[in-house]
């Protein structure tokens, strides 16, 4: 959502690559930082918030007691759902 926010006036240029030299283009993990835009903050906050929320609730899970705990582990540790 952010990359789409970043580039949505970028007219899409033709470098002149074909569709078979588009696969040796090097990947990009880059992600346009939060604060160009408060709505989109905003609604990003607010689904990962719903997300989390829906995530901890005490439902009866079909999985064993271990991977339960292992998940609410993962739910609880601030590392993993940070804000970005």
């Amino acid at each position: 959502m952010r990359l789409r926010e970043y580039f949505h006036d970028t007219e899409r240029s033709d470098d002149g690559l074909e569709d078979d030299d588009m696969m040796y283009k090097k990947e990009s993990s880059w992600t346009p930082g939060a604060g160009r835009d408060k709505w989109l903050d905003a609604y990003i906050t607010a689904v990962k918030d719903e997300v989390i929320f829906r995530l901890r609730k005490k439902i009866k899970l079909n999985m064993s007691r271990d991977k339960e705990q292992a998940m609410q582990q993962l739910l609880n540790d601030d590392n993993c759902h940070s804000s970005s």
